[in-house]
C-alpha cells in the first residue's frame, strides 16, 4: 500500500529518511533522475525499512533489493550518475533499418525508482501452516527479474496462474477463486495416482511446503 511520507504524520520515518539522504556518500544530494516511493510493508516493526527495491529501467542487472535504506538510496544514486555520464560522453542513440543506421528519436527517460517499504508482516509457523491448509495462500516460484521488470498493476495477474493451492479439506475455506486455472498434472510425482479433474491439486501442505521451500 503506497505510502504518504511526510514529517506531520509520518515524524519518525521522515527523520530516518532525511538521515540517510544526508548520508549519501561525499555529502551528495539525491540525484534528480531518482524517483523515491514509499510503501507499507505491514504492521510489524513499522518504523523500520524491511526492504529497499531499486529499479533501473536500462540495466535490469543493476536492479536489486536491499535491506538497507542507505544502501538502496546509494545504489541508484550511482545509477543515475553513471547513466548522466554516458550520455554526456556518448554518441546520440541509433537504431538500425534495413541494414543502415539513422538518428533515433531519443524516448522519454525513465527515471530509477526506489520504492522503500516500511515494516513487515509476520505469521508464526503453526499460524501460516493453517493458513494454507485453509487456502488462504497460493503458492509458486518467482524470480527477481520478475519482480523488478514486470509492472505492479501486471504483477499479481502474472503470476497468479501459477499459484499451487492447498486440497479442499474442512479447514478450507472459500476465496470463489478459479480451480480450473491450476494443471494437476504438472505436480503429480512418479507413480503417483493422476488427480481429478474437477478438483484442485491434492497434495497435502505439507508437501507443497516442500516443493517451494517455505520454511
Amino acid at each position: 500500500m503506497p505510502l504518504d511520507l511526510n514529517p506531520r504524520q509520518e515524524p519518525r520515518k521522515w527523520a530516518c529518511y532525511q538521515e540517510a539522504l544526508s548520508s549519501l556518500p561525499g555529502g551528495e544530494t539525491l540525484h534528480p533522475d531518482v524517483e523515491v516511493s514509499h510503501f507499507v510493508g505491514g504492521p510489524c516493526d513499522k518504523h523500520k525499512v524491511a526492504a529497499v527495491l531499486v529499479k533501473a529501467p536500462e540495466v535490469p542487472e543493476g536492479s536489486h533489493v536491499h535491506n538497507k535504506l542507505l544502501c538502496g538510496l546509494s545504489a541508484a544514486q550511482m545509477l543515475s550518475k553513471a547513466r548522466a555520464e554516458r550520455e554526456q560522453s556518448g554518441e546520440p542513440p541509433r537504431k538500425r533499418l534495413r541494414g543502415k543506421t539513422r538518428p533515433a528519436s531519443e524516448p522519454p527517460r525513465k527515471p530509477v525508482s526506489v520504492e522503500v517499504f516500511w515494516g513487515t508482516a509476520g505469521w508464526s509457523r503453526c499460524q501460516l501452516m493453517g493458513e494454507l491448509a485453509s487456502g488462504s495462500w497460493g503458492l509458486c516460484t518467482a524470480s527477481i527479474p520478475e519482480i523488478i521488470c514486470i509492472p505492479r498493476a501486471e504483477l499479481y495477474e502474472t503470476l497468479y496462474p501459477r499459484l499451487v493451492f492447498a486440497s479442499k479439506s474442512e479447514m478450507s475455506e472459500d476465496y470463489s477463486r478459479d480451480d480450473g486455472d491450476i494443471d494437476p498434472d504438472q505436480f503429480d510425482e512418479e507413480g503417483g495416482e493422476e488427480e481429478d479433474a474437477e478438483d484442485p491439486p491434492s497434495f497435502t501442505v505439507m508437501r507443497v511446503v516442500a516443493v517451494f521451500g517455505v520454511k
